[in-house]
């Protein structure tokens, strides 16, 4: 029964064509899990197979089910899949604004994900899906359940640890590999959560002055992806690094035309030494910072994803450079 239960999730599990079964397996993964508790599992030592559960707290600004919600807004990022059965528990009710203006109650059916990870482990391959689902009862932990197989081994053999004097069972090595993983999604979805707020309310600024405190910029700053203009274009690099200050260029001057052409779209401003222009239709931040004899000491474009894994955010930061360069060259020429 046991070994029946387990191979009727992998089958639910197991991608059908292009996309993955549309079954809820979650109350199955939980009936398995009461019905054949660990504790029995541990004493069959033939299976080969195993569900193991745990709570995994956390520390965040962020609740399990906020992370949850960001998590299904960006599958890809975190290379796990969903569930879209309709027949399992729902992790949230959410209210959504109708066409007509009225507020309908809508369910959001994502219940769980699940990772597949095959692996050489010494001599033997094992499979390993894991699931999670924000905790019922604990606002700042996951509900984390792990389906394990091996292939003609048993899951208390024991395995040494790489240069370990220890030694660990198959199952226990297992659950620590698939916790890791769950704690790295987990951190990593704070991150870019933490970032992606700082982005939205840095991109609805439109004050000179910002309220939002410089602290915040350089935390937004440490999460994104930075990109100095001088490594991009070495000529706009010759052009804002005037050393010998042969042009003669007037910074503040340039940046109090930049604030006023609609070209450009000013965040915010600290001491009139840093400025993070907006660019809405490529999403990206532009920052100027100038030095203490304001002349320009670093100009950055920040994007939330890495320009050399995604040629349109490539494309992206070259159009910006065009239009700063365009745009300066064409100030000195009216300034003559």
């Amino acid at each position: 029964m046991f070994d029946f239960g387990v191979q009727l999730i992998e089958d639910t599990m197991r991608p059908k064509g292009r996309d993955i079964c549309k079954r809820d397996v979650m109350p199955l993964v939980k009936d398995m899990k009461l019905r054949f508790p660990l504790s029995w599992q541990t004493r069959t030592l033939s299976l080969g197979k195993r569900i193991m559960h745990k709570t995994i707290h956390f520390e965040s600004s962020f609740d399990a089910s906020r992370l949850f919600h960001y998590i299904c807004l960006n599958l890809s990022s975190y290379n796990v899949v969903k569930c879209d059965g309709r027949n399992g528990c729902l992790s949230r009710m959410m209210r959504e604004m109708d066409t007509d203006g009225k507020q309908r109650e809508i369910f959001h059916l994502v219940d769980f994900f699940y990772a597949s990870h095959k692996n050489n482990l010494i001599a033997f391959s094992f499979a390993v899906y894991f699931f999670f689902i924000p905790h019922a009862h604990i606002i700042f932990a996951f509900e984390f359940f792990v389906l394990c197989r091996t292939e003609g081994e048993s899951m208390d053999s024991f395995i040494h640890n790489g240069s370990s004097p220890y030694i660990q069972t198959i199952s226990e090595k297992i659950m620590w590999v698939a916790e890791t993983s769950m704690k790295d999604i987990i951190r990593s979805a704070a991150v870019n959560l933490r970032r992606d707020c700082l982005w939205e309310g840095f991109s609805h600024s439109n004050q000179s002055k910002c309220l939002i405190p410089i602290d915040s910029l350089h935390e937004m700053c440490q999460m994104s992806h930075t990109l100095s203009i001088s490594g991009l274009s070495p000529q706009l690099s010759e052009l804002l690094f005037d050393r010998m200050d042969k042009l003669e260029i007037l910074w503040s001057n340039v940046l109090l035309a930049m604030k006023r052409d609609p070209v450009f779209s000013l965040s915010a401003s600290f001491d009139d030494r840093v400025y993070l222009f907006y660019f809405k239709q490529e999403d990206l931040f532009l920052m100027i910072e100038l030095n203490s004899s304001k002349g320009v000491e670093e100009i950055q474009i920040l994007t939330r994803e890495n320009p050399s894994e995604n040629k349109l955010f490539t494309n992206s930061c070259n159009s910006i450079i065009d239009v700063i360069t365009n745009w300066i060259l064409h100030w000195l020429w009216n300034s003559l």
